[in-house]
């Protein structure tokens, strides 16, 4: 039988993984054909537990942050934050799109610098017109996100502690998802 820590943990794991479903609909940027949709959710609802439970275990191994012991309690919290993380950044990404009306850039980087143009195309969306603005979904919610989850991480006691916890946490979602697009442009060149 799980302990009220454990259910919380599998409750918001779940959670985050229902979102996930949610949030690949709304911002979708090619239609997904009828047949294959079940077979899109599962992968997509697939690779959010993993990459949240990825997350985690890289905390646990960097014993991060320091007052969450290396027990399967500390791995619980750390579950815990990464998919409050995930589901405050999903959740704000979710209205700000709906707000602004931007899609992610998916212009190909094909005859350009790779690594300029991932960056770039990270953070950049398109408006309704198909005019390229920055990325206020993905910026204002890795910003959120990070900002929310001080509030329940042992590092909002100090203000140094939080300033650098936030200052590591958005350079880390930054740098991934510039990683994401040098992957998939690496893979639309071959």
């Amino acid at each position: 039988m799980l302990d009220w820590r454990s259910r919380i943990v599998v409750a918001l794991t779940l959670a985050s993984m229902c979102s996930s479903v949610l949030a690949a609909q709304e911002l979708a940027i090619t239609p997904v054909p009828v047949d294959s949709v079940s077979h899109g959710r599962a992968t997509a609802v697939a690779l959010t537990g993993a990459l949240i439970l990825a997350g985690a275990a890289g905390a646990q191994a960097l014993h991060t942050p320091k007052a969450w012991p290396r027990t399967f309690e500390g791995f619980g919290k750390r579950v815990a934050d990464q998919t409050g993380f995930y589901l405050a950044q999903a959740g704000v990404s979710h209205v700000v799109s709906r707000a602004t009306r931007y899609r992610p850039d998916d212009t190909s980087c094909s005859g350009q610098s790779l690594i300029p143009c991932a960056v770039a195309r990270t953070f950049t969306a398109r408006d309704s017109r198909n005019v390229r603005r920055a990325n206020l979904p993905f910026l204002i919610s890795t910003l959120a996100a990070t900002a929310a989850s001080v509030t329940w991480r042992p590092e909002r006691e100090t203000r140094s502690q939080a300033l650098s916890f936030v200052a590591t946490r958005v350079g880390v979602v930054f740098a991934g998802f510039i990683a994401e697009r040098v992957l998939l442009e690496w893979r639309r060149r071959d």
